[in-house]
């Protein structure tokens, strides 16, 4: 599936928590990223997706890649999601040769993980997470109990 679909690196990290703002259904902008790409379709921007450095710190910091975030906004064609992941973890292989590994979380309440598992990722656990939400710093909380996916894929 291409469907005049491409993707670019981008640096621009004002747009990106922007458009993460708006198209994202749970979850604000991650607060860095090591790479950022973008989706376009017929030359307007339909996609951004996040990885950083694992928050995990038992995660290997270095050769570990998260998936942070990935919001697709109302243009992006239908089934977009899986094919712009493949397209990131085409991009990281061929450009970040330390990674080797992807990682991402799925919260379930919100999201099936339908797209990573379009991908091929596979699933490392399911948990269920503590009845209460945390708070580790002022004005960050966390995020409601609930059902939690790792996925877990090489580049």
């Amino acid at each position: 599936m291409d469907h005049g679909l491409r993707i670019s690196r981008t640096r621009n990290a004002r747009l990106v928590k922007v458009l993460v703002r708006s198209w994202h259904s749970t979850h604000p902008p991650p607060v860095s990223w090591r790479v950022v790409f973008f989706l376009y379709h017929g030359g307007e921007v339909v996609g951004v997706s996040t990885w950083g450095r694992p928050v995990a710190r038992a995660e290997d910091q270095v050769t570990t890649l998260e998936h942070t975030r990935m919001a697709l906004g109302p243009g992006a064609p239908k089934n977009s999601g899986s094919w712009f992941l493949a397209a990131n973890r085409h991009w990281i292989r061929e450009n970040m040769p330390d990674v080797r590994r992807l990682i991402a979380y799925v919260d379930e309440s919100n999201h099936s993980g339908v797209t990573y598992r379009a991908d091929n990722w596979v699933i490392v656990y399911r948990r269920l997470t503590k009845t209460q939400s945390w708070s580790n710093r002022p004005g960050r909380t966390g995020t409601k109990a609930g059902l939690r996916t790792k996925f877990e894929h090489a580049p």
